[in-house]
């Protein structure tokens, strides 16, 4: 997962909406989109009947309230859309998921954490034997999918890192 939210809380996104433009460029990264942020305030996923009642939806101003794809059709890329097209200028925030690394020799590995290489060989597994119809081994490999990723998850609880929040109050407070 990855955003262009920046680490300062003070500070904006790089990507601002521009008066009626619609349309935004999606990072050369993005895989799939998980938020949408305008201005702080969370905007939904699109719907066909967001669109449907009105047949220049395209052109009403305003706060954007929803977001969509739509493909370039010059050099068929694709772009983010806002809706309705802002009216104002309003930081962007994006929270998306990344596409993995291409890996290219064989000495590349997966930009996955090393902790999960098991499950994605376990799951593997399990995908193998439901395409091979062998339901009691892809169970068998389910489970020991299933036995990696919550230890996986279970792992961020295991840090022996201090925990200043819990102490006593000391006089410079």
């Amino acid at each position: 997962i990855a955003s262009n939210i920046p680490n300062n809380i003070n500070a904006d996104p790089a990507l601002s909406t521009v008066i009626g433009q619609r349309l935004y460029p999606i990072p050369a990264d993005y895989m799939g989109m998980i938020k949408v942020y305008v201005n702080a305030i969370r905007i939904r996923p699109a719907k066909y009947d967001d669109f449907a009642n009105n047949v220049q939806w395209w052109k009403m101003p305003g706060f954007p309230s929803v977001y969509y794809f739509e493909r370039d059709p010059n050099d068929s890329t694709y772009n983010f859309g806002l809706w309705m097209a802002p009216n104002a200028v309003y930081p962007i925030g994006l929270i998306y998921l990344v596409q993995p690394i291409i890996m290219v020799v064989a000495t590349d590995s997966p930009d996955i954490d090393v902790r999960l290489h098991p499950a994605i060989v376990h799951y593997v597994c399990m995908r193998i034997m439901q395409y091979r119809r062998e339901f009691e081994k892809s169970n068998m490999w389910n489970q020991v999918y299933e036995s990696d990723v919550a230890e996986y998850e279970k792992s961020g609880q295991d840090t022996e890192e201090p925990m200043s929040f819990l102490t006593m109050a000391s006089p410079t407070d």
